[in-house]
């Protein structure tokens, strides 16, 4: 059986500001949905299991393979196995302890969006 899961870029303010930049904000949450991506796969654990509260670590591969930068309805997006959900938050009636690996991910890579946005609308 397969599940997914998927985080989405709200883009809508950006969407806006940028609208008659000719495609800047599709640029920009295009490179930014990849960046995250590149982070959260650069991060995983190196042990499996790995301790709540590290990110997961890669045992089969399958979530690392099967992360996707994808777009829907004109927004970039992320997709991967719905157990992704579950590793970042924890699944109590699974006794399974969080593994936040998405968030930190975000975090590490939201410095990132001025250079993004400068390099899209070609300044240096």
């Amino acid at each position: 059986m397969t599940f997914s899961f998927n985080v989405t870029l709200n883009t809508a303010g950006l969407d806006r500001l940028l609208n008659s930049l000719s495609g800047a904000s599709d640029v920009i949450g295009r490179k930014v949905a990849l960046d995250w991506v590149a982070d959260m796969k650069s991060h995983m654990s190196r042990s499996s299991p790995s301790a709540p509260g590290d990110p997961p670590g890669v045992d089969t591969g399958y979530l690392v393979n099967h992360l996707e930068v994808r777009q829907n309805g004109g927004h970039w997006g992320i997709w991967g196995p719905r157990y992704g959900v579950y590793l970042e938050y924890g699944a109590p009636t699974r006794r399974v302890r969080a593994r936040p690996w998405i968030t930190p991910s975000a975090m590490r890579i939201k410095g990132q969006l001025p250079a993004a946005v400068k390099a899209a609308l070609g300044f240096r």
